[in-house]
């Protein structure tokens, strides 16, 4: 540090000494002021670089477990709407179990046994509707195309371990008597259900040739649970009959509706129905038996033939057929009991993360605060004492400035 010489006065070394200190502890006290203003230790990078580097990647990481936090909560509430319309089914379920077993009861007519019916299917178009009705933000939680890929929750800030998929079908949640409500997903439907095989006669035609398209209708049935098979034989492309027979699995000829219109067998009915094709190539025949084909890609002189595997019977005509109702109707619960469990599961699977993501953004915002934050009861005390050395470094100024007036008394 530079010494002042009082005899030398062009340059006031002791007043520029003075200022540079005053100067030093003005930028101090600023510096520890806007902490106490802003209550952060690190308030731009040249503060800290390292900390400010460290402080910026936790409290990003604190702001994506706060996002997740969020999503989880949008994913509990999304599984408690399908939740509570699972369970409203399982409630309809067992009243329709309630009414199959009072339908089994022979001391009922035929009107009787008629109504119940009635009311059954009644219950089963509700099933229906509240499974088309489940949704979220106009995705399908039970059915319909939502469901192909099912849902992907992002439950942590990270990539690696913060996905938890969610999907309500058959392979997922293990269900074996809940089919589709739609081309795709999961309902319940105790009405009667087909699934058609491949299980084609070799040599007889071509499976490009013979188109392998086929829906279930709605209609009631008179088929009995078991295997059978549709033999289809085609006179000419583009226009003339196509025949229809459907066989058991003794190869005896099953009674089908005769006119192919669905009627249930309030018409006529016959083990051979031969028709025109509907359009071009394309034949269309409801059985009247709850099943329905819609065939494509029909050639001259093609004949084949495919296999039905049928389950399930609507019917509460007699005790037996009343019996098998309620077998399909325990078996609808069981599945359910299934869904809701597995909802349950990943609910709980969701609390627990949710809890984890708690504590981890607790711990990650401490030790950001660590770094970034200020120490309020030390910038208080720097900065009281930077105040009292501020005034005395002004008052050495002012002093330092009338030293020079000492040299006078040589001109006296």
């Amino acid at each position: 540090m530079a010494q002042a010489d009082l005899a030398r006065i062009n340059t006031n070394i002791g007043a520029l000494q003075a200022l540079n200190s005053l100067s030093s502890i003005n930028r101090r006290m600023n510096i520890h002021s806007l902490r106490l203003a802003t209550g952060r230790r690190i308030n731009e990078a040249a503060d800290d670089v390292a900390g400010f580097t460290i402080a910026t990647k936790l409290h990003v990481r604190s702001q994506g477990l706060g996002v997740a936090l969020n999503n989880i909560g949008d994913a509990k509430n999304m599984m408690s709407i399908a939740e509570g319309n699972l369970t409203k089914i399982s409630d309809i379920l067992q009243k329709m179990k309630s009414k199959a077993t009072q339908a089994a009861n022979d001391s009922l007519g035929t009107e009787e046994r008629t109504a119940i019916k009635n009311e059954l299917e009644s219950l089963t178009a509700q099933i229906n509707d509240i499974v088309g009705q489940t949704k979220w933000n106009s995705n399908p939680l039970l059915s319909g195309s939502g469901l192909n890929t099912g849902f992907t929750f992002q439950t942590g800030a990270g990539v690696t371990y913060s996905d938890l998929s969610f999907k309500l079908d058959a392979t997922t949640v293990g269900l074996s008597n809940i089919t589709a409500y739609t081309a795709s997903g999961m309902g319940v439907q105790v009405l009667d259900t087909a699934s058609v095989a491949t299980s084609y006669s070799p040599s007889l035609f071509a499976v490009a040739g013979l188109g392998t398209s086929a829906t279930i209708g709605s209609g009631l049935t008179r088929l009995s649970s078991g295997s059978y098979s549709v033999e289809v034989t085609d006179v000419a492309a583009g226009g003339g009959t196509v025949t229809f027979r459907v066989r058991n699995s003794a190869g005896s000829l099953v009674s089908i509706d005769s006119d192919g219109d669905g009627a249930g067998g309030t018409g006529a009915t016959a083990t051979t129905v031969t028709f025109a094709l509907t359009s071009g190539a394309t034949a269309t025949f409801d059985t009247g038996v709850g099943i329905k084909f819609s065939l494509s890609g029909l050639a001259s002189n093609e004949t084949g033939q495919f296999g039905i595997s049928y389950t399930g019977a609507n019917r509460v005509d007699s005790h037996s057929d009343a019996n098998l109702y309620m077998t399909a109707i325990d078996n609808a619960i069981s599945d359910v009991s299934k869904a809701l469990s597995y909802i349950g599961a990943n609910v709980n699977r969701l609390s627990y993360q949710e809890e984890t993501l708690t504590v981890a953004q607790v711990n990650t915002d401490a030790a950001r605060s660590r770094i970034q934050d200020a120490d309020m009861a030390y910038e208080q005390l720097q900065e009281t004492k930077l105040r009292i050395l501020q005034q005395t470094a002004t008052a050495m100024l002012a002093q330092a400035n009338t030293s020079p007036q000492a040299i006078l008394s040589l001109f006296r």
